[in-house]
């Protein structure tokens, strides 16, 4: 099996994690940082990264030309997508008084101010779980330079701006950048920050870009590094859900050490240990991961990702009757949400498949 394919599966597993922790229900507490400070959110924002350094090393070779373009064309079909998405709720939202009163208060603002769903528009707007997407468009525009450099022998001083870069979103410059802009009007960038969580993406489009293009990298096998990773992580894991003599260190600044919005140090340390032994585990285990409907959601993520954001959305409308019915029921629809995961990759292949057979068709007719 490629090792593409055993990205896939991952990027599918981490699209199962995120529509079940969005969600929540029972089986949330089974599937929501189960292993540390690190989430479905690192784990698909990296593999983008790195699925990107793949696809687009390949093409910056083949056609330099053609590269620019298909990042412009990638990038224009993550805006579409996420357009679409959020008119689709913007759309429910003035149809439906539950959604203006169960949703988000940032959904029931553009209900109250409509211009609000305008400047969505520009991305300058992104209710909850719509924050992802409007990044991607930004980072995939970035691909032809980053790999242009990655190309020039640049990668360590792309890394280290990138690193800089995460360093400053430390110290609050989006926060800052919404409050120069509040007197004004009131913007909102995502609990993401994207200032901090280009160097997932960054940092996974360099291995991304080393290990298929250059085929310089490796992953380290000594036992004993491997073995202090997973001493830190299954730490950093006890740290996190407080369990013994972990729980006291959470009175020394572990909120804030660990908070996802702005990747903190020690989720970045957490994240970057998890990618060196998931890699390690798929260079050691590969067959393992070899799970065709995992493979598959991962092989359609952008369109999973767009369906499951509208999914939860709406399954929030009838939440409180849900919660009402019990644990059971709740865990039954949990496992129905991820199920039909599989509804919106079908309906892209087969899309897929019929472009190709027009094409087909046509190159025929022209030989002919």
């Amino acid at each position: 099996m490629k090792r593409e394919v055993a990205y896939d599966a991952l990027r599918g597993l981490f699209l199962v994690i995120m529509t079940i922790d969005h969600y929540g229900g029972p089986l949330r507490k089974y599937t929501l940082e189960t292993f540390g400070f690190i989430s479905g959110a690192e784990g698909f924002v990296f593999l983008s990264g790195l699925v990107a350094g793949f696809v687009y090393a390949k093409y910056a070779v083949r056609d330099p030309e053609q590269f620019y373009k298909h990042a412009l064309r990638r990038s224009w079909t993550i805006y579409q997508a996420h357009i679409i998405t959020f008119f689709i709720l913007v759309a429910t939202l003035f149809l439906s008084q539950t959604a203006q009163t169960l949703w988000p208060d940032q959904m029931k603002l553009i209900y109250e101010r409509p211009i609000y769903g305008l400047l969505g528009l520009t991305m300058l707007f992104q209710p909850p779980d719509l924050d992802i997407l409007p990044m991607y468009v930004v980072f995939v525009l970035l691909i032809p330079s980053l790999l242009k450099k990655f190309r020039q022998g640049k990668s360590h001083y792309i890394l280290g701006i990138s690193f800089l870069i995460w360093c400053l979103a430390q110290f609050g410059l989006k926060e800052n950048f919404i409050l120069f802009f509040a007197p004004y009007v009131q913007l909102e960038l995502g609990y993401f920050d994207i200032i901090a969580w280009q160097f997932v993406f960054i940092f996974g489009a360099w291995l991304g870009y080393e290990r298929v293009f250059t085929k310089r990298l490796s992953i380290p096998r000594n036992r004993y590094l491997i073995s202090g990773t997973v001493i830190i992580l299954v730490a950093l894991m006890l740290t996190r859900h407080k369990i013994g003599p972990f729980e006291a260190l959470w009175d020394y600044g572990v909120a804030e050490a660990s908070a996802k919005g702005p990747l903190a140090w020690m989720r970045m340390i957490n994240f970057v240990l998890a990618v060196y032994f998931i890699g390690w585990l798929i260079a050691a285990y590969n067959r393992y991961f070899n799970i065709p409907w995992l493979i598959f959601l991962g092989q359609h993520s952008l369109y999973v990702y767009s369906y499951h954001v509208v999914l939860i959305y709406y399954v929030n409308l009838i939440q409180p009757k849900i919660e009402e019915s019990g644990e059971i029921s709740e865990l039954i629809v949990s496992l129905l949400l991820t199920a039909s995961l599989t509804i919106p990759a079908l309906l892209h292949k087969s899309y897929v498949d019929r472009q190709k057979k027009q094409l087909a068709k046509k190159i025929v007719t022209n030989e002919s």
